[in-house]
């Protein structure tokens, strides 16, 4: 498993970046919700998507949590590990960086 915690200063449209750049990297094999919970937008972003380095499908997780001065991001992949030993081969942190790559490009950091 590979985890990534992510703050910008500011109210970001996570909801927009989740459902234009992210969701477009897989396709339908996405589940998007938002709900808002104590006067925060809260967004739930899940994918599965398969690692030829493991021959094994990654689940991408993406949870965010916007308030009128802060968004906070956790992203989570895991599931890329293969054989008794639990090697993932770095496929989980490669899968990860795309999208904290993403979410740089708009001031988000880590």
């Amino acid at each position: 498993m590979f985890k990534s915690n992510m703050r910008v200063e500011k109210n970001v449209n996570v909801k927009s970046i989740l459902m234009n750049e992210i969701r477009n990297l897989y396709s339908e094999k996405a589940f998007f919700k938002t709900y808002t919970l104590d006067e925060k937008e809260v967004c739930i972003f899940v994918a599965e998507d398969f690692s030829f380095s493991t021959t094994s499908t990654l689940t991408v997780n993406v949870i965010s949590e916007s308030s009128s001065n802060q968004t906070n991001l956790t992203i989570i992949v895991s599931g890329g590990k293969i054989g008794f030993l639990g090697i993932a081969y770095g496929s989980e942190k490669r899968r990860a960086k795309k999208i904290v790559d993403i979410f740089l490009k708009y001031g988000f950091h880590e």
